[in-house]
């Protein structure tokens, strides 16, 4: 497992912080309520993360499964908007 892979581009995330790898978006989820954790968009994303950290995924497709969690959940970031790719 390789949880510090490293985006292509980072990820601008609510809380004001920056994910750069895996580590860096699993732990921003990790600090989201149950509630949020559950939501299907929040599930999509730890298994892409989780996938590509095994690397049987791709972090191209984890990075997009964050985003659009963020984007699906109306969230908004103190930072640049984030895009998909």
């Amino acid at each position: 497992m390789s949880w510090d892979q490293t985006f292509a581009a980072q990820i601008d995330l609510p809380n004001g912080a920056v994910a750069t790898t895996l580590r860096d978006a699993i732990g921003y989820i990790d600090e989201l309520s149950e509630a949020e954790r559950e939501t299907s968009e929040w599930k999509n994303a730890r298994d892409a993360i989780a996938q590509a950290a095994d690397e049987i995924g791709s972090i191209w497709f984890a990075r997009i499964a964050v985003v659009r969690a963020i984007q699906m959940n109306g969230l908004e970031t103190k930072h640049a908007k984030n895009e998909l790719v």
